[in-house]
């Protein structure tokens, strides 16, 4: 019985050890832990020794273990309280060294699986870059990139009638933003170093800061930013509502900051991988969504979720009405399903459904499968109406077979659903070569003032340079100089990737001649 009580007092002192110095080490700097860390070990090793000393043994309670099992119970308590202080502190010391002196916040979130900030190193790059303050947000970039920052700037009207559309009206900027704009990816795996290899960018909601980075090879960093100023605004509705942030599954945060994004950058999101197993129900927290982004594209699934939320319910205030009635009612599933008719699992399937249809319509497309083809994406477009991308794979297939009037149909059912796209008027405006100059010029146009609007880096001057195309095509088709039009338009550039239009050009100059 003596032995059980000795064995249930070990354990129970351990436990308690345990929690003292986890809770001593949130709050240590690397330093100060280190200095508690070889004091502590000191101290146990002499415990350890004069647990041997018989002299020491009569005078302390302490000692007073009477036989080999009862020291055993001592000498085991002072061993895994050695390795724990040892583990503890040595961990405390590494992370103070690689990502600079840690808050006890900081540190829950690095054990939650959230990649730390190496605030040394944050401080050592962005020690020269430029500032920029306006109105709640300070902006902190290298020189080079005040081009960027000043788009930015520039579309934060975009960004904040979406913010009107879907909170219902603008938020209260009671949190000042920071902004950090770093030159490369580079610099960005350096402060961020246990952050995977495909994030380009975060937002530090006890920071109130906002890290993005310029990419290369994706040159839409309107698109990055928007994406983390939308968790920005969702974070202060949260505290403006008193929902609690972890209320919120993780896909909707992600879903409904990459849907603003793309709205404001326009176009469609492909996804890069997805396993239909992976449902939203199953990405409610942080470890979940980690888990499964590795091996599925959840952002494109939660984008899709909203999309199709926003589509059913035909008010993107939706998102925010959500929220509030999950509050009142104390489930979220619940109020979503009501508000936007869709159970998650069953908008999941659906979600997953549309991709299937869309692969296989495609692939039959490809294998010059004509009749099967175009009734498989009448069948698609039909199920999933709302679904840009199957209009879009559906007029190129119409295209590939050079049925012009129903891929023109098609583009036009597409304006409808991106009015506001450049891209959509671009392609419309290319089969219209075919029917109708004017219009075609016209639609370019429109394209070139969208695209203005969009101010996407990577689109360089191509809507330009369309523009000028096809008015010169236009002139000199009402001119009949025909064969002076075909050669023009035979060295398009942006053609070079429709030779179906191109064929179909060289066909009209023929027969006009």
């Amino acid at each position: 019985m003596k032995v059980l009580k000795s064995f249930t007092i070990t354990i129970l002192s351990l436990l308690f050890t345990s929690i003292i110095l986890v809770g001593l080490y949130l709050f240590l700097s690397g330093f100060a832990g280190l200095i508690i860390l070889v004091g502590g070990v000191a101290g146990l090793f002499l415990l350890f020794i004069l647990s041997f000393k018989n002299p020491v043994s009569k005078h302390s309670k302490f000692f007073k273990w009477k036989g080999k099992v009862h020291l055993s119970f001592l000498l085991s308590y002072l061993l895994v309280t050695g390795i724990l202080l040892i583990f503890i502190g040595s961990l405390n010391f590494v992370l103070g060294e690689e990502l600079g002196e840690l808050s006890a916040r900081d540190k829950l979130n690095l054990l939650a699986g959230n990649a730390a900030v190496n605030t040394r190193v944050l401080d050592e790059i962005t020690d020269d870059y430029s500032v920029r303050i306006t109105n709640h947000m300070t902006f902190k970039f290298p020189a080079h990139l005040e081009p960027k920052v000043d788009e930015i700037i520039e579309r934060m009207d975009e960004v904040e009638t979406l913010e009107k559309q879907v909170f219902g009206e603008p938020l209260q900027k009671t949190k000042k933003l920071e902004i950090i704009i770093l030159a490369n990816a580079k610099e960005y795996s350096r402060i961020v170093p246990w952050a995977p290899s495909s994030q380009v960018g975060s937002y530090v909601r006890h920071r109130n800061r906002i890290m993005i980075y310029q990419q290369e090879e994706v040159p839409s960093l309107q698109g990055i930013f928007s994406h983390e100023y939308s968790h920005y605004l969702l974070d202060i509705f949260l505290e403006q509502n008193k929902v609690d942030f972890e209320e919120i599954p993780k896909w909707y945060h992600e879903g409904v900051s990459e849907y603003v994004s793309l709205q404001v950058i326009g176009g469609d999101r492909y996804p890069h991988a997805s396993i239909p197993e992976i449902s939203l129900n199953n990405l409610r927290n942080h470890v979940e969504w980690n888990k499964a982004s590795r091996e599925s594209d959840v952002y494109y699934l939660a984008e899709k979720a909203i999309e199709y939320a926003v589509g059913n319910s035909k008010d993107r205030k939706v998102l925010s009405t959500v929220i509030l009635q999950g509050k009142e009612t104390g489930s979220f599933e619940e109020s979503f399903q009501e508000l936007t008719g869709f159970d998650l699992t069953i908008l999941s399937n659906r979600i997953y459904t549309a991709q299937e249809d869309l692969n296989h319509a495609y692939a039959t497309c490809q294998n010059s499968d004509y009749e099967t083809s175009v009734s498989l994406y009448q069948e698609t477009v039909k199920k999933h109406p709302g679904e840009s991308l199957a209009w879009h794979q559906y007029a190129l297939c119409l295209v590939k077979h050079k049925k012009w009037n129903e891929a023109i149909s098609v583009r036009r059912t597409m304006i409808g659903l991106e009015p506001n796209v450049a891209g959509s008027y671009i392609t419309l405006s290319q089969l219209l070569t075919l029917v109708d100059t004017n219009e075609a010029v016209k639609t370019a146009e429109m394209a070139e003032e969208l695209g203005v609007k969009e101010n996407r880096e990577y689109v360089d001057d191509y809507y330009e340079t369309w523009l000028a195309e096809i008015t010169r095509y236009h002139r000199l088709m009402n001119a009949k100089n025909y064969e002076e039009a075909y050669q023009a338009m035979s060295q398009s550039e942006q053609l070079s990737t429709s030779p179906e239009i191109l064929e179909e050009l060289n066909d009209i100059r023929n027969r006009l001649q």
